[in-house]
């Protein structure tokens, strides 16, 4: 896993690139998802993690803008359990979650959904809600 640096928050910039933490443990599912941020928002910077150790980790470094988990990871959690830890470190980042799996978030709980097997296009659509 990379750490990340903050030079972004350091130095005031007119722009500042956006950040993305990606939690996926399948190579495959991470490539395309990689390309449909890119595609969405092309300066964005992304951040990957294939467990919740790494993306607490991560989550309590860096700063997020948003933040995709698959439902099932490497280990013992779920994506759902990162996705409070970054609700609880990082309110104001957004959260989406993916999964093969028909799942429903629990009740109260809002999030984005992208349902795999997924094709560029509705990733990159999915990416776009989230980042904009």
């Amino acid at each position: 896993m990379q750490f990340c640096f903050l030079a972004d928050d350091v130095a005031p910039q007119a722009h500042r690139r956006p950040r993305i933490l990606v939690v996926e443990d399948d190579v495959a599912s991470w490539n395309l998802i990689q390309r449909a941020v890119h595609a969405a928002v092309p300066d964005a910077a992304i951040q990957w993690a294939s467990d919740a150790a790494s993306a607490l980790l991560a989550l309590e470094s860096c700063r997020f803008d948003a933040v995709v988990a698959d439902y099932l990871i490497e280990g013992a959690s779920t994506g759902w359990s990162v996705l409070n830890e970054c609700r609880r470190l990082q309110p104001d980042a957004r959260v989406g979650m993916t999964s093969a799996l028909p799942i429903r978030p629990p009740r109260g709980e809002e999030c984005l959904f992208l349902r795999k097997p997924f094709e560029i296009t509705s990733c990159v659509d999915f990416m776009a809600q989230l980042l904009l």
